[in-house]
């Protein structure tokens, strides 16, 4: 499926959740942007993965769908990953660098932030901290 295609295939809800024709199992099937965790990139595809813990094929670019989800509270924390910064429960450091924690225990995924995006996102969650008090 194409940039354009995939343009043409969403839609959009009553309340402006945006649906996305994504690649499930070999089928098409729409996907509500609130649905989605964090995004990696894999082999020219993006993989969505949902906070249920399902996972979905898109054909796009990371710079696209960040620049299209961006206002909804998605950051690039990778040049391979993006985040929905509310699922993001902590940056820490490890053993490898920078670090984020999405999810708790066993489940918890732990996604590599980049030296670059590191300040940035730190100041983006703080900010989403203090907005909740």
């Amino acid at each position: 499926m194409t940039q354009s295609e995939i343009s043409a295939s969403m839609e959009a809800d009553g309340e402006g959740d945006e649906f996305i024709s994504v690649i499930k199992a070999g089928r098409m099937v729409g996907l509500a942007r609130s649905e989605v965790s964090w995004v990696e990139v894999e082999r020219h595809l993006l993989r969505l993965h949902t906070v249920t813990g399902e996972t979905y094929q898109l054909r796009d670019t990371l710079k696209s769908l960040h620049q299209r989800w961006a206002q909804y509270g998605f950051a690039r924390i990778h040049k391979s990953f993006l985040v929905f910064l509310p699922h993001v429960r902590e940056l820490r450091r490890e053993a490898e660098g920078p670090v984020v924690s999405l999810g708790v225990g066993a489940d918890a995924a732990l996604l590599p932030v980049s030296r670059r995006k590191k300040s940035e996102i730190k100041q983006q969650l703080k900010e989403r901290d203090d907005a909740r008090f």
